[in-house]
């Protein structure tokens, strides 16, 4: 899926705004303070549901909003089936809209499809994201645990049926670990 359409109130120092990214390469140019990586982060907070700069996400709304508001229309790259060289009138490929809710009070929510999900997961199947940023060089050196991460993360977005085993992996190291200490084996 790629997004065809984003758009965000209350987001930083950033007015309302509606953008419709390049399905190829799109590049973000201004000055310091210009809202460029406010952009980057509600894009992350949409397919994430946490933000890549503020631990606390009420510090993402803007001051005088009591609300930030993040919804993203995903489209499929995939060609419809209908679709050939002949036809006069192209299927659309199919649309998902997508959305981000957090009010000051704490409470964050999720939409796809106009129905309210329970988990960031939902969205993350649908627009899977990477980020990169400066110290992620560090990677290389940081310990196993957030290599694995970012592996599992990738892996999650190749085979979606792998996000149940993911998250019942720790829960298994530990049983591993507890049965090594104690010398427990079956």
């Amino acid at each position: 899926m790629i997004l065809t359409r984003f758009s965000a109130t209350g987001l930083r120092n950033l007015a309302e705004f509606t953008l419709e990214p390049s399905p190829s390469l799109n590049i973000f140019v201004g000055p310091n303070g210009g809202g460029k990586t406010s952009l980057l982060e509600g894009l992350y907070l949409l397919a994430m549901g946490r933000s890549f700069r503020a631990h606390p996400l009420t510090h993402v709304i803007n001051h005088e909003m009591s609300e930030l508001q993040i919804m993203g229309v995903l489209s499929s790259f995939a060609p419809h089936p209908q679709n050939d060289l002949t036809s006069e009138s192209p299927v659309p490929p199919p649309v998902i809209p997508t959305a981000l809710s957090r009010s000051r009070e704490n409470q964050t929510r999720f939409k796809i499809n106009g129905e309210w999900v329970s988990s960031v997961a939902e969205i993350a199947r649908c627009l899977p994201l990477q980020f990169m940023h400066i110290d992620s060089y560090q990677l290389l050196q940081a310990p196993s645990l957030a290599r694995r991460q970012l592996m599992d993360w990738g892996l999650f977005h190749v085979e979606q049926d792998f996000f149940f085993s993911m998250e019942a992996i720790p829960t298994s190291i530990k049983a591993k670990k507890c049965r090594i200490k104690t010398r427990y084996f079956i």
